[in-house]
Formats: C-alpha cells, sequence, structure tokens
C-alpha cells in the first residue's frame, strides 16, 4: 500500500483539483498578522526530549502517568520528565527507530519500531520484557486495555496480545484496504466491551476486545473521483467519544456523529480534515487542509463559525483549553481563538520552526506540547 504524509497528501490533491480547474497555483501560506491579543501564555518549564520525530510522521506522543510524563524520540531515547519540575526523572535508549509511542501503564510501556516489532519496555530497569514481530508497520499508538495491547498496522491487520507475555490473543484482517491512503491513522477508542476504529476507506469499525468479532461497521464517507489521490477518504482524525457519542471525521469526507453500540448515523455533514477533533460544550471545532478552523455544534453539525486568517498554514490537531481553542501551524506557532465567537485571541511560539505533530494535552488548566524538534513544555494562560 502506498502512503503519502498528511500535508505532502493535501498539497498534491490541491494542486491536482487546481491543474483540473485553472491555471492557478496553490496559494502561499496566510502571513500572520498582527493583532491585538486578549490572552498571553507563560511557559513554566521547557525542557529537550531527544532528537524529535523525524521525517516520517511517526505517532510519537507524551504519555501522562500520574505526575510523570514519558516520551520517545524517533530514534528511541525515552525519557520520563516530572510533570511539576520538568526535571528528567529517567532515560533509556532503545536504539530503534521509533514509530508509535510511548502509552501503557506506570511500570510498562509499549512502542513500535520501524521494522514492525512491538515492545514492552520495564519502565524500571529499562529492560526489554518482551517484543513480538507485528504483521507490518505501525503508525498510530497501540491501545492498552483489558489485559491486551491491540495494534493497527498499515498492511490492514489488527491484532491484539496479552500485555504481560506478548502472546497473540486475536487477529483481524481489514478487508478492502485502498490503493493510497494518507500516512497515519485514527488512534481507536474503547467503548464498553469493544474497540471502535476509524480506516483508511473511510469505514469506522467495531471489534469486540475479547476475541476480535466484528460487531458492526459503517462507511461514514465514500471515494469520489477518477485519480487514487481524488478518492482519498482516510479517517486520520482520531475518534472522540464522550457521553456516549461517537465523533468521526474524513479526509474528503463526512463529519459525523454515529451511536457507539450499533453504528448508527445520528446526523453527518460534509467536511475535510486529517487532524483530531476538539470538542466543548456544545461546540466541535476541527481544522480543514485548506487552513481554516471551522466550528459546528456538536448535536446537529451546524457550522457556528469559520476563520481563514490561517489559510494554507497545514495546521494540525485543535484543543479546547477552557475558553479558548488553540491550533498549531506548520513553523511551530500556536494560534488561540475565541470558542465561541472564533476571533483570534492570542500566539505563542513553544521551541523552534519544527512545527508541532503530537496533540497537545490540557492538563487541568496547564497545556502540554511537544514539538518535533524534541522540545517538551509547559504552558500556562496569563489574562490580560
Amino acid at each position: 500500500m502506498k502512503k503519502l504524509p498528511h500535508i505532502l497528501a493535501s498539497i498534491v490533491v490541491a494542486l491536482l483539483v487546481s491543474a483540473c480547474s485553472s491555471d492557478d497555483v496553490r496559494p502561499p501560506p496566510a502571513e500572520l498578522e498582527d493583532f491585538t491579543a486578549s490572552v498571553t501564555f507563560r511557559e513554566l518549564w521547557s525542557t529537550g526530549v531527544g532528537a524529535g520525530s523525524g521525517e516520517r510522521l511517526p505517532d510519537l506522543r507524551p504519555f501522562v502517568s500520574g505526575s510523570q510524563i514519558w516520551t520517545s524520540d524517533n530514534e528511541g531515547d525515552v525519557y520520563a520528565i516530572d510533570l511539576e519540575t520538568g526535571d528528567e526523572l529517567a532515560y533509556f535508549e532503545l536504539e530503534r527507530n521509533i514509530m508509535a509511542g510511548p502509552v501503557g501503564k506506570p511500570d510498562r510501556l509499549y512502542l513500535v519500531d520501524d521494522s514492525g516489532v512491538l515492545i514492552c519496555l520495564d519502565t524500571t530497569t529499562g529492560e526489554l520484557r518482551w517484543t513480538r514481530q507485528l504483521s507490518s508497520e505501525a503508525v498510530v499508538l497501540p491501545v492498552v486495555e483489558d489485559g491486551k495491547v491491540v495494534v493497527l498496522t498499515v498492511d490492514g491487520r489488527i491484532a491484539a496480545y496479552g500485555d504481560e507475555d506478548g502472546l497473540l490473543r486475536w487477529d483481524y484482517r481489514v478487508a478492502n484496504e485502498p490503493a493510497l491512503t494518507l500516512r497515519g491513522a485514527a488512534y481507536p477508542v474503547v467503548f464498553r466491551s469493544s474497540l471502535i476504529f476509524g480506516l483508511s476507506d473511510g469505514r469506522v469499525i467495531s471489534l469486540s476486545l475479547s476475541s476480535g468479532e466484528l460487531l458492526w461497521e459503517r462507511r461514514v464517507a465514500s471515494p469520489r473521483g477518477r485519480t487514487e489521490l481524488e478518492r482519498l477518504v482516510d479517517i486520520d482524525s482520531d475518534l472522540l467519544l464522550q457521553d456516549n457519542r461517537l465523533l468521526s471525521v474524513a479526509y474528503q469526507g463526512r463529519l459525523v456523529e454515529l451511536r457507539p453500540y450499533d453504528g448508527e448515523v445520528v446526523w453527518g455533514t460534509d467536511a475535510s480534515s486529517y487532524s483530531n477533533l476538539a470538542l466543548h460544550r456544545d461546540g466541535l471545532v476541527l481544522s480543514s487542509p485548506e487552513g481554516d478552523l471551522i466550528a459546528y455544534r456538536s448535536r446537529s453539525g451546524e457550522e457556528l463559525w469559520r476563520s481563514d486568517v490561517l489559510s494554507y498554514r497545514y495546521l494540525e490537531a485543535p484543543v479546547v483549553w477552557g475558553d479558548h481553542v488553540l491550533v498549531p501551524d506548520f513553523e511551530g506557532y500556536v494560534h488561540a481563538f475565541t470558542i465561541v465567537e472564533g476571533k483570534l485571541a492570542g500566539r505563542f511560539r513553544p521551541g523552534d520552526d519544527e512545527g508541532i505533530r503530537a496533540p497537545m494535552l490540557v492538563q487541568g488548566d496547564r497545556l502540554l506540547i511537544l514539538s518535533n524538534d524534541g522540545d517538551l513544555s509547559l504552558w500556562e494562560k496569563e489574562q490580560e
């Protein structure tokens, strides 16, 4: 299966559409204009945690366990950082190129390397408890639940391993994988005794956690167009589950709410995104491939507001933090908008200009950010 990075895919698709319709080229990224900020931000601490994510678009996210933050860079350097102080608590060298992780429990972490090896790391000794060869590479975090580590690989297999011994518990093969997809995958959600996945062909499926049996499937986006690029309908945005409501968005597809117990569609509207959704009360926010930030009413899909001040700045996943929604761009700036009106309210820049691919994590009244260059930082708001 051929894989395109998120940004590369959006550029190619935009150029293809542009070439078919006019002689115009893709617009340049919007310039950042001066504005009067209504909120400012203060860095509490910052520390380096390795070489960063590299060029292969791995799914490397901070994993918070109690007062500790665990991270890994693309070269296999694993760090434990104190959440309050930013001090280094532990450091292990795996000497492997890591593509997904870390995630796990207080005494162990799970990661996947670029050879498709699932790794169980002891957080006390730094020793490998066990490793298992997967059927292919993984570009999304494993799920640790119900005594199992479940991994979705790029060849369309979903496999569950015992979290203690690494033995295979069940294996599910996804049918009809498309020839071309974006490089990435949606992080699944746990609902009762099931796991729900968004797939690269625009389907959402639910599997039994205990057996891997297919419980239901629902197509939320259908390929359209003549070329493989035009027919991309990947679900790369992490699924969002709240109050028994399942929300999903596909690239060049639809934004939908599904019932998590049977997959029935509650509502749907045309939308496109490859980044995670952000939910706030009755509002739902996404970033489009064209750089628009769009808010919807989360119980109907009605559009509430849209901002194009960051057009073509290759926005990543927004996050709701209090009364603001924050979104990072390709130059590493984080922009804050008012959640009610969608008005630009503040801006800051952690790290350098390498960007921020890992989802930003709200920790109470603070925000944890891992930049692509390996800078980990904690921030708080300062109201003017």
